[in-house]
């Protein structure tokens, strides 16, 4: 877990900081999660994966910003995929009611704010984490 979700990120963005210093521009996009930011029960691995994502994100924007290269965090929550069939009706269900936009993300909605954050227009944005989550608080009110 923490190899595919956390090193990979790492090794990545090792590999291609040189060029885009060599260039005077970069952005690099990760792709973390909302478990990364709140936890989920029984996938502790995952969260820490995650949460190291969105600390790598935030430190590697420190030390890039002198170089035109911004560093970002992307952090959705669950996506409507095909991941989704292994899931009970009532566990997604409760997603939805989680979520105080009443339904599930939907993967353009990730890409389109991986587009903007890897696009000149973001370009004062560095070190942050974009949610993508419908809203999904702790607690929602009465």
């Amino acid at each position: 877990m923490i190899a595919v979700d956390l090193t990979a990120v790492f090794l990545c963005t090792r590999t291609i900081v040189p060029h885009m210093k060599q260039a005077g521009y970069g952005r690099i996009v990760s792709i973390a999660s909302q478990a990364g930011k709140e936890g989920i029960a029984n996938v502790s691995a995952y969260n820490a994966a995650k949460a190291g994502v969105i600390g790598f994100m935030k430190g590697i924007s420190s030390e890039l910003a002198s170089f035109g290269i911004t560093a970002n965090s992307i952090t959705p929550t669950l996506a409507e995929t095909d991941l989704m069939k292994e899931m009970s009706d009532d566990y997604i269900a409760g997603i939805k009611e989680r979520t105080l936009m009443g339904r599930l993300c939907q993967v353009e909605e990730v890409a389109d704010m991986v587009a903007f954050v890897a696009s000149p227009a973001c370009s004062y944005s560095s070190g942050a984490c974009f949610d993508v989550s419908g809203v999904e608080p702790n607690t929602k009110s009465v």
